[in-house]
């Protein structure tokens, strides 16, 4: 008996008294019992046996019912479950069944009498579910459907006499989607009396506590073990599984909730104050803020925003995501076909002719015909479709060109055509899909994002270049972007300080921001300094609602921050409050419903990191965005837990040199199925928009495996640059400045080193002359960051913006060049092979630089 009691009774329990209910209902129809004994019959025989059920086998022993609660619950049961339906369904028929009737408006024909009691019963739950779903999950969402819901979610305990526990005019509202209709459609009754059987008898089971099993009917029925999440007293969870028989509108729409690795423990309101009479309830609707909930309530247009992000979502899956899945098990083969469909799509450009592209059919030809190559290998053919709109680099014209910093003075321009771009978001849509489906909560508010311009000039021609970022951001669907707090206007402002204080400004409007998505988690950084800067000015500017830099912004963007300019003094008010009592505010203390952050956590943001995680809210997750640059999207992070990405490995062709290798002259490329775990190497890339072979002068590391395919993670960039908020220095840029001072100083640099601090967000510049006055460091400071500025225009941005300080130059003492290069030798370097590295970071240099100083200076 103990055997059958805990192995096969949950299992049977539900669908046994269900089918006996089904059966009993048949059996008096068949024998022409009144219908309203044979309905009711069956569901008190249901009730009997769930109770006995509760009895034998519980769920929870603490969830047994008092004397109090069985009063409260039968209360409910009796007046709004059994006689508030019969008189809605007694003033529905006099008041608009009737008068619809003998104005001779027939509804009948919406419904398909003809088909077999089954098939209508079937038609009627299916219907009436869609429409239960979206009324309950608006009544989660809307205060004052929510004031009325909560009652029903008062109970802190399970069991089958609760269902019943709703307000009044909430079982109203229920009524004109559950019976109205389908009265006026002339429904027979003994469809409507089979709905009521099996809907009353699941309501039974779904609030029992009875240790229950339903496997496969979780996906079909909303059970008990869905249910029981959806009565959490976390929000996050209790605003889940809103099926009320079925549960097939909350996988549609992705509220579909069952964890695998634990039970619900705490259920009821966040308010453990909650009135529990049934006379205190009644009134409890009319009280505001009484449920005290956790989070606040998302508006019409944020339920269908993240309605729609979970269509997307499950079209992403099936679209994207499954076949990127299906291609890690074979990634050799997945990568070869992706590299011959690039050199098909391209194979009548000119690049392609010349390098005799169009006969390569395999990784090793392809290799034999095209060297490794850098941006000035390819800029000819580059500024060649440019100037000529001609096929040849890339067999589709760009739509735009991206544009970044390159090794010299001049901009690198990346071809962006409407393919490349195609492939940008899908891979953005694939990274929502695999947040959306880890943290749904951080898409039920508004969102901030910080992006680059999507146009930052045109060429002779007219074509435009810009960011890719920005433009992806411009052309999202309108129903998304509209949930983002900044129109895309405010990007193309060039004074940094004004861009970021109205950045600033127009998140402080907004209390409810979950999630914030940047490159460079250092524009974050910013943000909070710029407002403990002068946290009362743009409190007085929101109580206002002004911004007393906008009558300097351009007549376009003036219009398009215009209806975001609204007084907001219960906000200021509430910012004001939180500074007197705090003084310096992090993201915690202005928006601490933020659950997401996306940007960059590895290499050099590292650092930058730690500092903004001690700013935000303890749950807020920070997400890796992943390998991603002007000239392609790397990879696709796929959980919360990992930095490292899946390859692009369907959109790119990629090719790999070991780390050390490379460094010591070896070209021999590897492809992605040869990597090893815990490696690093020099990556290569072959896009379908013109880039063959191109090396990146990034570092890569091996980190696991998803199936057959290795997880990336980025590193630093090579050896010649480095990054510390995005601007990536080129080795040879500070060289051309460093030599700029010779004329200007009358000085002779013999060594220096060009230090990029992580830690302190800056650059130093360690110098040893051959003459032995004392420098101008200060003056040669500035004179060099202007050189830089001017040089590298994401350096300029960078420092503009402040996420870069003050670049320092250090004066040394004679001889610390060769003593840093005695170092080097000391160490095993060949000196026929020495060359010192003049740009590097802090954290690399094994050398104590610092005990060079000139004295004055230390």
């Amino acid at each position: 008996m103990t055997l059958f009691k805990e192995r096969f009774l949950p299992w049977l329990a539900y669908p046994g008294v269900m089918l006996l209910a089904v059966l009993a209902h048949t059996k008096l129809l068949e024998q022409q019992q009144p219908l309203l004994m044979s309905t009711y019959a069956p569901v008190i025989m249901a009730a009997l046996l769930v109770t006995l059920l509760e009895i034998v086998t519980p769920h929870k022993t603490s969830w047994a019912p008092d004397k109090k609660d069985v009063r409260n619950d039968a209360l409910f049961m009796i007046v709004v479950q059994m006689v508030v339906p019969r008189l809605l369904a007694f003033v529905a028929v006099i008041a608009l069944v009737e008068p619809v009737k003998n104005a001779g408006v027939s509804l009948s024909g919406l419904w398909p009498h003809q088909w077999s009691l089954a098939s209508q019963v079937i038609l009627m739950l299916v219907v009436v579910e869609l429409f239960r779903y979206w009324l309950h999950r608006a009544a989660h969402n809307i205060p004052l459907l929510w004031r009325l819901h909560a009652v029903h979610h008062s109970p802190e305990k399970l069991y089958w006499l609760n269902v019943g526990r709703f307000h009044p005019i909430e079982k109203g509202l229920q009524f004109m989607l559950d019976a109205l209709p389908f009265l006026l459609m002339g429904v027979s009754e003994n469809v409507i009396a089979m709905y009521f059987v099996l809907y009353a008898i699941n309501g039974f089971f779904q609030h029992s506590n009875i240790k229950l099993r339903f496997g496969w009917l979780n996906y079909l029925i909303s059970s008990a073990e869905l249910h029981r999440w959806h009565h959490s007293r976390t929000v996050e969870e209790s605003n889940t599984n809103y099926g009320n028989n079925l549960i097939i509108w909350d996988l549609v729409f992705g509220s579909w909730f069952l964890p695998k690795d634990r039970t619900i423990d705490d259920i009821g309101l966040v308010n453990r104050g909650y009135p529990k009479s049934f006379l205190a309830q009644m009134g409890t609707p009319f009280v505001e803020e009484i449920t005290d909930r956790e989070v606040p309530m998302m508006s019409a247009k944020q339920i269908a925003i993240k309605s729609l992000l979970s269509i997307i979502t499950r079209f992403t899956r099936n679209l994207s995501w499954w076949p990127l899945r299906n291609a890690c098990l074979i990634p050799r083969q997945a990568q070869q076909l992706t590299l011959l469909r690039i050199l098909f799509k391209n194979r009548k450009t000119k690049y392609a002719t010349e390098f005799k592209l169009k006969d390569v059919h395999s990784v090793n030809e392809f290799r034999k015909r095209v060297p490794i190559q850098e941006y000035d290998d390819l800029a000819p053919y580059i500024r060649e479709q440019i100037e000529s709109n001609a096929p040849v680099i890339t067999a589709e014209q760009p739509l735009f060109y991206a544009v970044t910093s390159g090794t010299t003075g001049s901009p690198k321009y990346l071809p962006v055509t409407k393919s490349s771009l195609k492939q940008y978001k899908e891979a953005q849509q694939l990274i929502v899909f695999h947040q959306f489906r880890q943290c749904r909560t951080a898409f039920g508010g508004r969102f901030l994002g910080i992006v680059s311009p999507s146009e930052e000039g045109r060429f002779e021609n007219g074509m435009p270049y810009g960011a890719v970022s920005g433009f992806a951001y411009r052309t999202m669907p309108r129903l998304v972007r509209s949930n983002y707090i900044l129109p895309p206007e405010i990007f193309e402002i060039s004074d940094y300080q004004t861009k970021y204080e109205l950045i600033l400004l127009l998140a402080l409007a907004e209390s409810n921001i979950t999630y914030v998505a940047t490159a460079n988690p250092s524009s974050l950084i910013r943000l909070i300094d710029i407002f403990n800067e002068a946290p009362e000015r743009y409190v007085s500017d929101l109580e206002r609602g002004e911004f007393a830099g906008s009558s300097n912004l351009p007549a376009h963007i003036q219009e398009a921050i215009r209806p975001l300019l609204v007084s907001r003094a219960d906000r200021a008010a509430e910012i004001r409050e939180r500074v007197n009592k705090k003084g310096i505010l992090g993201y915690a203390d202005l928006w601490p419903n933020l659950r997401m952050v996306t940007t960059w956590t590895r290499g050099s943001c590292g650092i930058v990191i730690k500092q903004l995680k001690n700013q935000l809210p303890d749950r807020t997750i920070v997400y890796e965005l992943g390998y991603i640059s002007s000239e392609f999207r790397g990879t696709i992070p796929f959980s919360i837990h990992s930095p490292a990405g899946i390859p692009t490995l369907t959109h790119h062709f990629y090719e790999f040199v070991e780390k050390n290798a490379w460094e010591q002259g070896e070209r021999t490329t590897l492809t992605l199925d040869e990597l090893q775990d815990k490696a690093e190497y020099y990556i290569i890339v072959t896009t379908s928009s013109g880039l063959y072979r191109y090396f990146m002068n990034d570092i890569v590391r091996v980190r696991g495996y998803f199936h057959r395919t290795p997880l990336l993670e980025f590193v630093q960039k090579g050896k010649g640059v480095t990054s510390i908020t995005g601007e990536k220095l080129y080795e040879g840029q500070v060289t051309n400045a460093v030599h700029r001072l010779e004329d200007k100083y009358q000085c002779s640099p013999i060594f220096y080193l060009m230090i990029a601090d992580e830690k302190d967000s800056r650059y130093r510049l360690y110098i040893e002359t051959a003459e032995s006055k004392e420098l101008e460091v200060a003056a040669i400071a500035r004179d060099i960051d202007d050189v830089l500025s001017n040089s590298n225009i994401e350096y300029d941005g960078k420092r503009k913006s402040g996420r870069l300080h003050k670049l320092e130059v250090i004066q040394l003492l004679p001889g610390a060049g060769e003593a840093y290069k005695q170092h080097q030798l000391d160490k095993g370097i060949r000196e026929g092979q020495y060359k010192p590295v003049p740009l590097q970071y802090a954290t690399e240099l094994d050398f104590s630089i610092d005990n060079y100083r000139r004295n004055e200076q230390k």
